[in-house]
């Protein structure tokens, strides 16, 4: 069995009852808290959600390992495949394995959670970057799409962190894009807003490729940027600095009508092509289809929804791909 692709560890522990989201998404979060769950019907309503994006991955023909396996992903008949990955590392990259690596062809950046790495196994190399990082980055082939900013180790938001990261995976024959920031908000229970901005940009935008090879990025609506000089931008401003950055990639941007679902847009291209994404949104899904198929589509069976409200994850957040050198089964001492 070919293991591409790993899921991250079911855990209900790491939820937020404030409301947080991108701007352009905060009225679809608040409609969620506002249902005022208790923690069981949180707990259940996160559990159904996980499994939902485990059964879309069986359905596109996806084998993949769930990282630690848990009992509930055992018993569900999810996979019996396991990633093992050492004790010790922050808890939640057993959740959101995206966070934890990024692979690309030839290429593996990992989180800085990870002990320092720059070597090369079976012909990849294995680098310790804050590109590691994967909720900041969308890739696919040898095109990387990034935020304009992101913190160093120590905290510290500057361009120059940007620029040094990107420019070594550019040594590496990496061509990378640096699109602004997305705004977000948080909603505090007395009305007071607060407008901060966030690096993680698969909650505002998917990459995908092609039929022909041709990449596309899908945005959110609504995306909203901060300029230092006009301040906040119209969301058709901000959506046409982004195409602007995205021109000298050759990277076609679109964004749908509307969404219907938070984080709807942060779907996830497997490896063979085919793409497990949120149902419940259906101006996403048919610019979705449009680039490469219905056959190739293949959305959750509910939408996922209590992930993006209360854990400020979506399905890019826990799915990721898995490098050839790490195998299922065999526990992993330091990844």
């Amino acid at each position: 069995m070919d293991i591409r692709v790993v899921l991250g560890q079911p855990h209900w522990r790491y939820t937020y009852q404030e409301c947080w989201g991108p701007q352009g998404q905060i009225d679809l979060i608040r409609k969620i808290l506002a249902t005022k769950p208790c923690e069981t019907e949180i707990e259940r309503r996160t559990r159904e959600e996980y499994i939902s994006i485990a059964q879309a991955l069986k359905a596109a023909g996806e084998d993949f390992a769930v990282i630690n396996l848990s009992v509930m992903a055992d018993t569900a008949g999810l996979t019996n495949d396991s990633l093992m990955l050492q004790r010790g590392l922050p808890e939640p990259l057993y959740m959101f394995p995206r966070d934890a690596w990024v692979v690309m062809p030839d290429l593996c950046l990992f989180s800085i959670s990870f002990p320092p790495k720059n070597e090369v196994i079976s012909s990849c190399r294995l680098l310790t970057s804050l590109l590691g990082e994967g909720g900041r980055v969308l890739g696919r082939g040898k095109t990387v799409i990034v935020p304009e900013l992101f913190p160093d180790e120590n905290g510290v938001w500057d361009e120059s962190v940007t620029r040094d990261a990107c420019e070594e995976v550019e040594e590496l024959g990496f061509l990378t894009v640096a699109i602004p920031n997305p705004d977000c908000l948080t909603m505090e229970a007395n009305g007071r807003t607060t407008t901060t901005f966030n690096d993680h940009i698969d909650r505002v935008a998917g990459l995908l490729e092609g039929k022909n090879g041709e990449l596309h990025l899908i945005v959110d609506p609504e995306y909203r940027i901060w300029d230092g000089d006009q301040g906040q931008l119209s969301t058709s401003a901000s959506i046409e600095s982004i195409r602007r950055a995205c021109d000298k990639a050759h990277v076609a941007v679109h964004a749908p009508s509307r969404l219907s679902v938070p984080y709807s847009v942060g779907f996830c291209q497997l490896p063979c092509g085919k793409v497990v994404m949120t149902s419940g949104d259906d101006a996403v899904a048919e610019l979705v289809e449009n680039i490469i198929g219905s056959e190739n589509i293949f959305p959750t069976e509910i939408p996922i929804e209590f992930y993006p409200a209360y854990v400020h994850a979506g399905v890019h957040c826990l799915i990721s791909e898995l490098p050839e050198f790490l195998c299922p089964r065999q526990q992993t001492q330091g990844a």
